[in-house]
């Protein structure tokens, strides 16, 4: 009987111990995982460099024309020394228009000279559009906002001049051999 229950109590202790190590972590990773989560939601807070207050967006679409687009420059807050970065990129249809969805934008700088300026984006390819701008004085921005668009082709229903002329000699070319085949007949 002792050495029966010298044989089974390592086992029960390790039970016993492993069983402990998995409430406590679950436990633990909980506490963590909530410690977590504080921490990041006071990041958010204390973190405000960015504003998008879609109420006040910094950049309008005002017109959108085949391959190009026009847009309104308002900060909400304007002060002197303004600058604002300008980001856009073409993306898939199904990506939302937040800064994060851009993978490599073109970047263009504007200083603003005035309240209200406008600004023109010009030989787009036709898609999808998300553009998003920063106002910031001296590095520190202090408005953002972005926007979807589509920018729409050229619809004029013509082929462009090289594919016309491509079709013209090869119908010249069909027509060529035709001729002399049945004149070598």
């Amino acid at each position: 009987m002792l050495l029966m229950l010298h044989s089974t109590l390592p086992w029960s202790v390790l039970v016993l111990f492993t069983m402990r190590m998995v409430s406590g972590l679950s436990n633990g990773g909980d506490e963590h995982q909530e410690s977590d989560n504080i921490d990041s939601d006071n990041r958010d807070t204390e973190n405000q460099t960015t504003v998008r207050d879609e109420n006040h967006p910094l950049l309008t679409v005002m017109e959108t024309k085949p391959h190009s687009m026009s847009l309104i420059v308002k900060p909400k807050d304007y002060q002197l020394d303004t600058m604002v970065r300008l980001l856009y990129e073409r993306v898939p249809l199904h990506r939302k228009p937040i800064m994060q969805h851009l993978d490599d934008p073109v970047i263009e700088y504007i200083h603003l000279t005035r309240r209200v300026q406008s600004h023109d984006l010009t030989e787009l390819p036709m898609g999808k559009y998300i553009v998003c701008g920063e106002a910031m004085v001296h590095g520190d921005v202090y408005q953002s906002s972005c926007f979807e668009t589509r920018i729409e082709r050229m619809d004029n229903n013509t082929l462009q001049s090289g594919v016309q002329a491509l079709i013209v000699i090869s119908i010249m070319v069909v027509v060529l051999v035709m001729v002399y085949a049945v004149g070598y007949q």
